[in-house]
């Protein structure tokens, strides 16, 4: 291949150069390959220009070769590094975005001055980020949590450690908000703390919401516990009693304890069970919303009593029927004075007739006395 180029220059009188050519010494492999700059310059003489000689001139390129290597290799190494940094940057600012989406956002320094908040904390707190950033966090502090509250949070974040917690905030205006916060410290490449980022959600419906549950909650217990009538929940499908009320209790014999492993057709008079259970059946099904009745039960004590009984279903939409309320009153003295009543009635209805039967005796026939005093010892 050489020689081939050194005829075609001499053939031509045209020089010949080559760059950066590669060649490798035979002997000497531990060079590596080696990188040449070489050149043919032909010499001509007479009038008809012939070649007479070669000017061959070589300069070993090798080390800029390496060293042009070297700088592009970097040059792809930091073009690959700025590419991941920014893949890296951009997915920072998405997760960023998320999160401010969705969470309540506040970067502060090591004494609690606020260096960052996010829109929704200015949202949620109605100051804005002018008002916020570089105001102390206690700028929303309600006053609620007390000392060692808030002692025991910077303990924990002052160690390096993740705090989670519930704190109710005040808003600018004065109105209270709720937030499920979680306060992570920052660290840099020492391992020193330099910050503290704030991520809390919005909870205050959910507080709101559970406060409004214990309150019903104590009134119902309230009204459950001081109700004048006997108030019971029950499985609906087994008839087991899950609790009862002091009336209730009162009016059957057992303990809450006791009746606990008991269910109503175990306290039912025989008698008035199947009708019971097929109210049950119904109010099961959705046949009816609601039964009332009046049944016997049996006491502990193994007296009998009168019973007025509505049962009420607990049913969920969609669901079906798990529990049910037994709402009851002792009307045995009304079912006692009900039957003398009745006693009663029928008395005075014979004794009305024996009166008008006396009446007519007398006023029949006054002619014959006789027959009327026969009369009158019938009668007797």
């Amino acid at each position: 291949d050489t020689q081939a180029i050194f005829q075609e220059v001499v053939d031509t009188g045209k020089p010949f150069f080559t760059y950066a050519r590669p060649f490798e010494y035979p002997n000497q492999p531990e060079k590596g390959t080696t990188y040449w700059n070489w050149s043919l310059v032909p010499v001509k003489k007479g009038e008809e220009k012939l070649v007479s000689s070669l000017i061959f001139t070589l300069e070993d390129i090798t080390e800029k070769i390496r060293a042009e290597k070297i700088i592009e290799q970097a040059r792809e190494l930091e073009e690959e590094n700025t590419r991941k940094l920014k893949e890296a940057h951009f997915e920072v600012i998405q997760r960023q975005f998320a999160i401010d989406q969705h969470a309540i956002v506040g970067i502060t320094d090591l004494d609690g001055n606020i260096t960052y908040a996010n829109s929704k904390f200015c949202d949620i707190s109605k100051y804005s980020k002018e008002e916020l950033i570089g105001s102390n966090h206690r700028i929303v502090n309600s006053g609620y949590h007390d000392k060692e509250f808030f002692r025991k949070m910077y303990e924990t974040i002052q160690s390096g450690k993740t705090w989670y917690g519930e704190i109710r905030n005040k808003t600018k205006d004065g109105n209270f908000y709720w937030v499920a916060s979680t306060i992570v410290p920052l660290k840099n490449n020492e391992g020193q703390i330099i910050q503290y980022i704030s991520i809390r959600t919005d909870i205050t419906k959910r507080v709101k919401a559970e406060e409004e549950s214990r309150i019903n909650e104590s009134k119902f217990r309230t009204i459950f516990d001081q109700a004048p009538l006997g108030i019971g929940l029950l499985e609906s499908r087994t008839g087991n009693f899950i609790q009862i009320n002091p009336k209730y209790s009162e009016i059957i014999g057992y303990t809450q304890t006791e009746i606990e492993t008991l269910n109503f057709q175990y306290i039912t008079y025989p008698d008035d069970l199947q009708d019971d259970l097929k109210n049950m059946e119904k109010l099961i099904s959705g046949e009816i919303n609601f039964f009332n009745m009046e049944k016997r039960l049996i006491r502990k004590d193994k007296s009998i009593i009168w019973v007025n009984l509505t049962c009420v279903p607990l049913r969920m939409e969609g669901e079906e029927l798990k529990y049910h309320i037994a709402i009851l009153s002792d009307i045995t003295d009304a079912k006692k004075a009900s039957e003398q009543l009745k006693d009663y009635t029928q008395n005075l209805k014979m004794l009305n007739a024996t009166k008008d039967k006396f009446f007519s005796i007398i006023a029949h026939d006054l002619r014959n006395p006789f027959y009327g005093i026969l009369g009158l010892l019938d009668i007797i």
